[in-house]
């Protein structure tokens, strides 16, 4: 699955996006540069104390929404991209990863 990318090129991108779904233009206009600031820091958390009660919930969907985001922003560029995890889920709090 990796000998394309390997090679030196990405792999071949999705289909488009059908008429409706999110799009980093979406992201851009539901939030201000300042606000997307502010979620970044509230995801970027390594302390897993931090991730605990409903303030961590908040902060793990962050985190979940920024990769999502980051996804888009590389399928839009023209790579195939999914976000998965790492396993074990407890290896790391910032277990999130992009493949693609």
């Amino acid at each position: 699955a990796l000998g394309g990318f390997l090679g030196g090129r990405p792999p071949a991108a999705p289909a488009a996006p059908a008429v409706g779904a999110a799009s980093v233009a979406a992201v851009a206009a539901a939030l201000t540069p300042s606000e997307y600031d502010f979620l970044a820091c509230a995801a970027d958390v390594s302390d897993e104390a931090l991730l605990r009660g409903e303030r961590g919930m908040l902060r793990r969907m962050a985190k979940e929404f920024l990769e999502q985001d980051r996804a888009l922003w590389a399928a839009e560029g023209g790579y195939a991209v999914r976000v998965t995890r790492m396993h074990r889920l407890d290896a790391s709090p910032k277990n999130h990863i992009l493949c693609g």
